[in-house]
């Protein structure tokens, strides 16, 4: 007899430990995940529409294959949860040791063959693409190494919770998402080294390598894992940050992310023209475009800038911005910089101008300088805090979302590709933006980046590079 199967099967698997009073059960953290996919990526919304530009999903066939295996790797994420270490870590109040991931479990889960031939009757769908985006929501699975694939830490036996009514649930409502028959038997035994978990284990460890030999030759299927595997992660994000804050998910979204594109006048009337009039009255003369300053913003969605010091190529940037604004829905501007120090110097001469609710400075110590600018404010944050509220911060990136102007450090948004989970997070912002990287002549070799992110395959919407001086070898992507 093994002591394990003495112990109560739960009558509610929980996917957190409980908060003042308030428990999530599993099938519920399924199921508002699933339901924050569907939402975020709405059919026909800009989020949608450029989230699969900026993957390369380019046709409607491409972008509903995209929210299909994106809702049933949402539904699976966190399956593993159904086992007797995670419910008694989420309920004992003290640290217990997990045997294995729970997201491990989850996708030796999808390698059982009974599962794996129920999901393969769908053509639309994409088992190995559910799988890895499964596997790597929490960006802790590797072949070997730390977070290698179902290692265990602990007993080589654990007892499993897969015949639970949740856990049955949750089945039945990925067979109603992807029009599948009736759910496959899920083993009774315990998770040990034998079969069928080894069985399932060994056929995760093949397939994983002819993916990934696959992956080198078909971009299209590339570009719909690299989709599907940070939509996992943002609706993840979304779902539990939400509902750990008390914000209903459908009300919070549709404000949020399926806000209003940028109007055509306001960039200019929010940005523009108060750093225009700010610079007339310190010159105390009228303010004149110089002629590449009105010329960029006939220059298309694709633009290299190179100008002298204190020419005017920032101003001349936001031009550029406010051209794009008015060719295309956009959300966002993001201005790049690869210091903290000139991020700030950006913001401070331009972003601050914006409504402290939709101006935001982001780096690693923008809190200090924010609140350093409250005692000594520039013309343009006179009066303005642009902080986060509590709210926001305890919503961490996802309190980012409904800004619509930043000045920011390079990594704080390009490091997504480096598997950041924050950068991660803001990655639907990105690719709602028009996107400016100034001073790309102090990027070193390994921070050309947006030169990787066309080598990867990731299609930047619309995007400005200003540099000083023009380095050759920086800009082949253009």
């Amino acid at each position: 007899m093994i002591a394990l199967e003495t112990h109560a099967v739960p009558k509610v698997l929980l996917a957190k430990s409980r908060r003042e009073g308030r428990e999530v059960s599993l099938r519920d953290n399924l199921l508002d995940t699933e339901r924050a996919a569907q939402l975020i990526f709405k059919s026909g919304s800009r989020w949608e529409r450029n989230w699969c530009r900026f993957f390369g999903l380019v046709d409607d066939a491409l972008r509903s294959r995209f929210i299909l295996n994106l809702r049933v790797a949402a539904l699976f994420h966190d399956l593993g949860k159904a086992n007797e270490d995670f419910y008694r870590a989420v309920t004992s109040g003290t640290f217990v040791p997990q045997s294995l991931r729970h997201e491990h479990l989850s996708a030796l889960f999808l390698h059982l063959s009974a599962v794996r031939n129920w999901l393969a009757s769908n053509q639309l769908l994409d088992p190995e693409i559910v799988t890895a985006a499964v596997l790597s929501h929490h960006i802790k699975a590797a072949p070997d190494g730390e977070w290698k694939w179902c290692q265990p830490r602990g007993t080589r036996i654990l007892r499993l919770f897969l015949q639970h009514d949740e856990v049955r649930a949750t089945l039945e409502r990925i067979r109603l998402v992807a029009d599948l028959s009736g759910i496959p038997p899920l083993p009774i035994a315990p998770w040990t080294d034998k079969p069928p978990w080894i069985e399932a284990w060994q056929h995760g460890v093949k397939t994983a390598t002819r993916l990934s030999q696959s992956l080198r030759r078909d971009k299209k299927r590339r570009s719909m894992l690299l989709a599907v595997k940070a939509g996992v992660i943002i609706a993840d994000a979304a779902s539990s940050g939400l509902v750990r804050e008390n914000y209903p998910i459908d009300v919070w979204i549709e404000e949020v992310v399926h806000d209003e594109a940028i109007k055509p006048t306001e960039i200019s009337g929010k940005i523009i023209e108060p750093r225009v009039q700010n610079i007339s009255e310190k010159r105390q003369k009228p303010f004149v475009f110089h002629p590449f300053q009105e010329k960029i913003a006939n220059e298309g969605p694709r633009v290299l800038l190179l100008a002298a010091c204190a020419a005017g190529k920032t101003l001349a940037a936001w031009r550029w911005a406010d051209s794009q604004a008015r060719a295309r829905q956009i959300g966002k501007v993001i201005f790049l910089y690869p210091t903290r120090g000139t991020a700030t110097e950006g913001f401070r001469d331009y972003v601050g101008w914006a409504p402290e609710a939709e101006g935001a400075l982001v780096h690693g110590t923008a809190r200090y300088e924010l609140e350093g600018m409250l005692s000594n404010p520039s013309d343009a944050t006179a009066g303005k805090s642009h902080m986060q509220t509590e709210a926001q911060e305890r919503l961490f990136a996802l309190g980012l979302w409904s800004r619509r102007y930043f000045s920011a450090t390079v990594d704080q948004f390009l490091s997504f590709m480096e598997h950041s989970y924050t950068s991660l997070c803001l990655t639907p912002v990105l690719a709602d933006s028009a996107l400016i990287i100034d001073e790309v002549h102090s990027f070193d070799q390994r921070m050309e980046c947006v030169q990787n992110l066309q080598t990867i395959g990731y299609q930047v919407g619309t995007g400005v590079m200003i540099a000083l001086p023009f380095q050759k070898g920086y800009f082949v992507y253009l």
